[in-house]
């Protein structure tokens, strides 16, 4: 299965998006940013690693860097999106990791998505500071309130030889050749 990677382009100095999506439909894609998403009306079916999840209103879902992903709201359906740079929350995911993706408790996201938006859309320099860190606060709240495990692998060969892959050309892009690429895979 062919899998997208999708580099973010955040405004200014900041590190954080929100957008809404109304029957939202993407192509399976990863990318090296945490995405965190909220299902303000409606449903969506969503895959995550091999493993899908249908999710109803009001629910939430937390999805680690890297991992291979796609939604399919259904129609009517209207999804909240915070996406944020991965290097914010480092500290908590190089440690940790969810052992489901589905959150199980009421972290106040619709909330914070509305605080988020009128904070980026107001700029300057502390509207950076506090949108970072109630990013930061929020995955505090989520990673000790959900069962965690040690991050360590994925679990699965593929995504971490892949993992592995991006990782060598991000460390040798310069002089990193096709023919490596192959062989280390």
């Amino acid at each position: 299965m062919l899998v997208n990677r999708e580099i973010r382009q955040y405004a200014g100095d900041n590190r954080v998006w929100v957008g809404k999506y109304k029957d939202l439909t993407n192509l399976p894609h990863w990318h090296s940013d945490c995405e965190l998403f909220f299902i303000e009306r409606g449903s969506a079916l969503v895959w995550i690693s091999g493993e899908s999840y249908q999710l109803g209103e009001q629910s939430a879902v937390f999805i680690h860097p890297s991992l291979h992903h796609s939604i399919r709201g259904e129609e009517n359906s209207l999804l909240q999106f915070i996406l944020f740079d991965s290097s914010l929350v480092s500290s908590i995911i190089d440690r940790k990791k969810l052992c489901s993706p589905l959150l199980s408790r009421d972290y106040g996201i619709p909330q914070l998505y509305c605080l988020l938006d009128s904070e980026l859309s107001s700029g300057g320099f502390f509207s950076v500071l506090s949108v970072s860190n109630r990013v930061e606060r929020l995955l505090i709240d989520i990673f000790s309130g959900e069962k965690t495990e040690d991050a360590g692998s994925s679990g699965h060969p593929q995504t971490d030889s892949f993992q592995a892959l991006l990782d060598e050309i991000d460390r040798r892009f310069d002089d990193f050749t096709f023919s490596e690429a192959a062989s280390f895979i």
